[in-house]
């Protein structure tokens, strides 16, 4: 096993309440609810005890239909802290355009209510470089295209190497998240803002006038 992998996602949880400043500041703002690291830390001690999240095992590959909401963040850090490889699902891409991995569950939200299906076991054997983390039992992260020009194509990435990138801890910022939370980029977002203990502020209307006000109202500043 990976002991690096695991100190790395360990010692990213451990920090989110590694002081009382640190476990107070506001890590995510939803509309006028915001979040704090405390909040985050409870949450992902709280999946520890769902009783259908304690089947998912080690060295398994997940599927995760998430969004850019408190609730997707919380278990997509659960799920990287249970050694699995989590395979992002674009909101709007139909399942049967993918052609998945061997996935052990399929995780989704339905109005805020965690939806849990054990997939079937009958599926083809996955690609050596999907192998090779299964057998150390390293979390990885799965990105798929947009599949404009054929069939979406996966996008494997270690979280250890993914997250190495964050070591040098940039200041805390206020972050608007504007990607989407199967891409790259908001994933990106996410670890940015979780290493340098910053907030994330929601966007949920992306016009010119409500940008504007969102960004002045919530002192966003990247």
């Amino acid at each position: 096993m990976n002991t690096c992998s695991i100190s790395r996602i360990e010692d990213l949880i451990t920090s989110l309440i590694s002081s009382s400043e640190i476990s107070n500041q506001i890590f995510f703002i939803d509309k006028d609810v915001a979040f704090t690291y405390k909040d985050l830390h409870s949450k992902l001690e709280e999946f520890e005890d769902h009783l259908d999240l304690r089947e998912i095992q080690p060295g398994t590959i997940t599927a995760f239909r998430g969004s850019f909401d408190f609730l997707s963040i919380a278990t997509l850090l659960f799920l990287l802290r249970k050694k699995t490889i989590v395979s992002l699902l674009p909101e709007a891409t139909a399942p049967d355009t993918i052609k998945q991995p061997p996935v052990s569950h399929c995780l989704q939200f339905r109005d805020e209510v965690l939806e849990i299906e054990k997939a079937s076991t009958h599926q083809d054997t996955p690609h050596p470089l999907v192998s090779q983390l299964l057998r150390k039992q390293e979390s990885g992260l799965i990105f798929w295209s947009s599949g404009t020009t054929g069939q979406p194509k996966a996008v494997l990435h270690s979280f250890e190497s993914f997250s190495r990138r964050f070591e040098n801890k940039p200041r805390p910022v206020r972050t608007a998240a504007f990607m989407v939370f199967d891409h790259v980029g908001g994933i990106y977002n996410v670890l940015n803002c979780l290493y340098a203990k910053g907030t994330l502020v929601r966007i949920h209307d992306k016009t010119p006038t409500a940008l504007g006000y969102l960004v002045e109202k919530e002192r966003i500043e990247f």
